[in-house]
């Protein structure tokens, strides 16, 4: 399981424990503009909802376009154009001559963290969230090592940065058609293996040994399991990217006090 999805889990459990009259629901989502964390009464009633930082972490990101020497948001981007989207973009093109050249190395946006902070609660707070919980440990949590702050005190409690850089987009199960090609790939790479198919998926049963997960023709193997890969298609598309990444202080707070008075007015 990856850290952010035992972290996830495991302060779900925590509070579950540590605020037993009320419950919290982890959601173990992936999407990054779904909620981490609900928040209800024992009767069933959303107080909040919070979100969940594995410290450090990518924290969102815009996606941009380049047209005519100039940068422009792009309706592909998962999080929605706000107020400080303009001034990032603002910013690019206005030292467009540093940032054009953009790759897949990442160029750090020299910006005021105010701008990238405003950015960060305010697409929080559409996704419903009033405070996060964060922590650079993944398991054995406790009040020690576990921030637990509302949104509005993000810059107190976290560094936070932003860069630029294409970024490819993910992948997709096998299409039927692409299968005998990939076949005819693998045969050529491989000796010892067997081919599967699963419902719409594609398997590869075999060691790989060292060789890499990236294969010809853009078709990747996703590790499932022990000698288990799905087999996948690449996307070509390569967009560029405003990255945004959030690190956790070390001098941060728990504040179950102003937690707890918080739920208690939602629920009056």
């Amino acid at each position: 399981m990856e850290k952010w999805k035992e972290f996830e889990a495991s302060a779900t459990n925590f509070l579950n424990d540590y605020f037993s009259e009320f419950t919290f629901e982890n959601l173990g989502e992936s999407d990054s503009t779904a909620p981490d964390i609900k928040v209800y009464t024992k009767e069933g009633k959303l107080l909040t909802q919070i979100e969940a930082k594995y410290s450090p972490s990518q924290a969102g990101q815009i996606v941009v376009l380049i047209k005519n020497n100039q940068f422009e948001f792009s309706t592909k981007s998962k999080n929605p154009k706000v107020a400080s989207t303009a001034i990032l973009i603002d910013h690019l093109n206005k030292n467009y001559e540093t940032y054009s050249d953009v790759a897949q190395s990442a160029i750090p946006i020299q910006i005021d963290d105010s701008v990238l902070f405003s950015f960060i609660i305010e697409q929080y707070r559409l996704k419903g969230n009033d405070w996060i919980i964060a922590s650079s440990q993944s398991l054995s949590l406790c009040a020690n090592n576990l921030c637990l702050i509302p949104l509005s005190e993000l810059p107190q409690y976290f560094e936070i940065s932003a860069s630029l850089r294409r970024k490819r987009s993910g992948t997709s199960s096998l299409a039927k058609s692409m299968r005998e090609k990939a076949e005819e790939i693998i045969s050529k790479l491989f000796n010892n293996y067997e081919i599967k198919v699963e419902g719409k998926k594609t398997f590869f049963h075999g060691d790989i040994g060292t060789h890499p997960k990236e294969l010809p023709e853009n078709l990747y193997l996703s590790p499932k399991g022990e000698n288990i890969y799905e087999i996948r298609k690449r996307s070509t598309t390569n967009n560029v990217n405003i990255m945004f990444s959030l690190k956790l202080k070390e001098n941060y707070e728990f504040k179950s006090e102003d937690f707890l008075k918080f739920l208690e007015s939602k629920v009056n």
